[in-house]
């Protein structure tokens, strides 16, 4: 059975294990959502986790046992274990191998850390920091989904905000703990396969023209006096901080901790500045690493009674040109009480860069999603749905889409009760 398949099959054993634990519990949910689609499948991967989430959370809250404790006992190592571990290899690092074919395999260990490597070599050392950047990738891309979902009308359920905390976490605590070129761990962390290490070796390999086989196997001689190699780590690092400075995060947090843990709400609704009639206003902030570029973003988020509108700025910095894009969308616009609808549009501008000479092109990338139940959801009543997603992108790194350019297809299956 190919890797595919084997990970597929265990995303359905996911979602019935979620969906039997909410039927379990009898509480009200929003559907839950089991995806299918092409690689590297990190929007649709992450969703089906958090269905998983939100499950086995309302088991457990539901449980005479549970009484007198705080949701957080179980819903923060749950949320954790999700995103900073299974999400972080299976739809990351295991997503971005799928997509290059390079047959991923998986070992985790007794301490609840976990590693992916490869059957087949990569071709290239852009692959290679593809691969390395996985993983931070996926959290990322999943915590703004996640982010999109509370901040619309209505909000989402609270258990799944520690998933949220840790997956936005993920990528500035990788950064962060990444060891300094001039300490004596840089090259240890290098043989071991750190995340950041390795992408920022990988950034130096495509520069000088290095064998990918040597840099994916950690034979590779490392020239830590590469003057670019120190700039790439300092524009990380201010990535990693601008990631945390998010205003939206920090609202959705703060509604956790007093709403849903202090008052048991089980829904969260983050606050946003009011502008009347049903209209609110916030800010966030997110960033991203690139195999040859950093990105941070401003974000801006507008809730109306429908659904939720959006909008940010980017720059990106390859350390020696920077440039600049745009983004907007709408998300989860409500077209009737089981059709929901979200469309958004990307567009920036490739930097020149090192790693890729010659190459200072437009990037652009549109996208919609239509999500549809049939029948009335009613306790204890399964309902199923369907949630579609198509889109078309230049070629190029876009966090969570394909690298090549072309259509793309995904969705999932939705089930409510």
């Amino acid at each position: 059975m190919s890797d595919v398949m084997r990970w597929r099959g265990l995303r359905l054993f996911l979602l019935a294990l979620g969906v039997a634990a909410g039927l379990w519990a009898q509480t009200p949910s929003d559907p839950y959502f089991i995806g299918f689609s092409d690689e590297p499948a990190m929007e649709s991967g992450g969703r089906s986790l958090l269905s998983l989430d939100r499950g086995v959370c309302r088991l457990l809250g539901s449980n005479d046992g549970s009484k007198g404790y705080p949701a957080a006992a179980w819903e923060a190592p749950l949320g954790m274990l999700l995103t900073m571990v299974v999400n972080h290899e299976f739809d990351g690092h295991g997503g971005r191998a799928r997509e290059f074919h390079l047959d991923p395999r998986y070992e985790a260990k007794f301490d609840l850390s976990a590693g992916t490597g490869i059957q087949v070599m990569p071709q290239s050392n852009f692959q290679v920091a593809c691969l390395a950047l996985g993983g931070t990738e996926a959290d990322s891309v999943t915590a703004l989904r996640l982010q999109r979902d509370l901040l619309r009308p209505g909000g989402a359920e609270g258990a799944t905000l520690p998933a949220l905390l840790f997956a936005k976490l993920d990528m500035s605590l990788y950064v962060g703990l990444a060891p300094s070129l001039n300490s004596v761990k840089f090259p240890d962390e290098f043989s071991k396969g750190n995340d950041i290490v390795v992408w920022l070796i990988a950034r130096q390999a495509m520069r000088k023209g290095s064998d990918p086989v040597a840099l994916w196997n950690r034979t590779l001689t490392l020239d830590l006096g590469d003057p670019l190699l120190q700039k790439n780590l300092d524009a990380a690092r201010a990535t990693a901080i601008w990631n945390l400075l998010d205003p939206a995060v920090a609202s959705s947090v703060w509604q956790y901790v007093t709403e849903h843990l202090g008052q048991r709400h089980p829904r969260v609704e983050p606050r946003m500045l009011d502008l009347g009639g049903g209209c609110a206003l916030m800010v966030g902030a997110h960033g991203s690493l690139g195999p040859a570029d950093v990105s941070r973003y401003i974000d801006l988020y507008l809730r109306t009674p429908l659904g939720l509108m959006y909008a940010y700025a980017r720059d990106l910095d390859s350390s020696v040109d920077r440039t600049h894009g745009v983004g907007l969308g709408i998300h989860d616009l409500a077209l009737g009480p089981r059709i929901r609808v979200s469309l958004s549009g990307d567009q920036w501008q490739e930097p020149l860069a090192l790693e890729r000479p010659a190459r200072n092109s437009q990037g652009w990338n549109v996208a919609g999603e239509l999500q549809a139940l049939f029948g009335t959801p009613a306790p204890r009543h399964l309902t199923l749905g369907l949630s579609l997603q198509a889109g078309r992108k230049s070629a190029g790194f876009l966090p969570g889409r394909p690298i090549g350019a072309g259509n793309y297809l995904g969705g999932g299956l939705l089930v409510s009760f």
